[in-house]
């Protein structure tokens, strides 16, 4: 829960994780290979392009949540997806929502959703309240494992915690633990001794299928626990945005955290590790951060995928941590001219490689271009970071289809594990 601040134009891109108490807180590549979206001129079969890796920090706030901007990173890496078996109880199903009733108005109905949506919700998701060496933090979470008592929230809700505690949304309340973190994609899970009867874990959604103008609603805290339980309803504003999720360190920029969701949903400092859920009462997202030059909602808020959390959760319950795919080099976008003249992007640039690190030791060289991984089109940067975040593991072999001195050829790079920052 320690604030940072990085610019990032007129804009402050905030950690929601609201700590009232205490003090917290395309580069262009000229190049003619590679197959483009629509327009481009047609390229060799197998193509595909891009990968991104912005750096920054980003971190909770005093009171109105802390101010960090995203700010490009030139660093590296793609993070993989680790295939460990979610604990019993953590992927549960819950019933769709009631049909319309006959005869019943859209306006009337939408209203009736939301209100049962609500009740079938709300009980899932905690208050929590964090004390650390600065004061008291406060953020929200929600149940993932009933029977286990495990909580899924934000990393930065909890990061240097001393005391942990849980309110439910019966006002019952009880001590809790960190089971373990994740930095990179700012999701941890904490444990507590019992759960209300009351309180169901909540069900998960496929983030992958999520489209843009979709219905969703956010539960949690804004502010703290005099408005606990406070839900808002929006739409889904876009997809695919990525999050600063790292910092400087001796391994090099930090890194970016791919295909967050962007909601109007209203989100505020303490909604931080709260749940986005669809209109079918399913979890697509975690409620992470807003970008807003007041510290408050205006919205543009953002969420981590719930496919993130099915990955990270489970990892984390079994090891207390996540193992991150790493090649060790720098990204940027390629991009060449069309017939009409417009400039497309085409692939991902490999702008440096770190000595002896996984993409150095398989052969990448810098300026190579990859334009698909195992078959996959890449068309930019955060398409590279997205697809090794969700489908390599550490360890794993990739086929990586890549444009050197115009030549396109196919190279198996072995991942390795992303350094820990903190």
């Amino acid at each position: 829960m320690h604030g940072r601040l990085l610019a990032i134009g007129l804009a402050m891109l905030i950690l929601i994780g609201c700590s009232l108490s205490a003090a917290q807180q395309p580069q262009t590549a000229p190049t003619t290979p590679p197959q483009t979206r629509q327009d481009a001129p047609q390229a060799p079969s197998g193509q595909q392009g891009g990968q991104q890796a912005p750096a920054a920090t980003q971190a909770p706030a005093p009171g109105a949540g802390s101010n960090p901007s995203s700010q490009r990173d030139q660093g590296t890496q793609p993070g993989a997806s680790s295939t460990t078996q979610a604990p019993q109880g953590l992927l549960r199903d819950r019933p769709a929502a009631p049909a319309p009733a006959p005869g019943q108005s859209q306006a009337a109905q939408g209203q009736t959703d939301l209100v049962e949506l609500y009740r079938r919700t709300a009980p899932s998701v905690v208050y929590i309240a964090v004390r650390v060496a600065q004061g008291i933090g406060q953020g929200s979470g929600f149940i993932v494992d009933k029977q286990g008592g495990y909580i899924v929230t934000n990393n930065h809700v909890v990061e240097g915690a001393q005391q942990v505690r849980v309110e439910f949304f019966d006002k019952s309340a009880i001590s809790a633990q960190v089971v373990g973190t994740d930095p990179d994609s700012d999701i941890a899970v904490i444990r507590v001794g019992a759960i209300p009867d009351s309180a169901p874990a909540v069900a998960f959604g496929d983030s992958d299928k999520v489209n843009v103008g979709e219905r969703v609603i956010a539960i949690g805290n804004p502010f703290g626990r005099e408005f606990s339980h406070t839900v808002t309803e929006g739409i889904v504003s876009a997809l695919g945005r990525s999050l600063p999720s790292g910092q400087e360190s001796q391994f090099g920029p930090g890194f970016s955290n791919p295909s967050i969701i962007q909601t109007d949903a209203a989100i505020n400092p303490g909604n931080s590790g709260g749940p986005l859920f669809n209109m079918r009462g399913e979890v697509i997202g975690i409620n992470t951060a807003i970008q807003s030059p007041s510290g408050s909602n205006s919205g543009i808020g953002f969420a981590v995928p719930v496919n993130q959390v099915k990955r990270v959760a489970p990892a984390i319950i079994a090891q207390g941590r996540y193992a991150h795919p790493y090649l060790g080099v720098q990204i940027d976008t390629a991009t060449t001219t069309n017939q009409k003249g417009l400039e497309v992007p085409v692939g991902a640039l490999i702008a440096g490689v770190t000595s002896g690190g996984p993409a150095d030791r398989s052969g990448l060289r810098q300026n190579d271009i990859v334009t698909a991984v195992n078959g996959q089109q890449i068309f930019d940067q955060a398409d590279l970071l997205a697809y090794l975040e969700a489908n390599a593991r550490p360890g794993q072999a990739v086929t990586m289809t890549i444009y050197r001195s115009n030549r396109q050829q196919d190279l198996q790079v072995t991942v390795g594990e992303r350094p820990r920052q903190r």
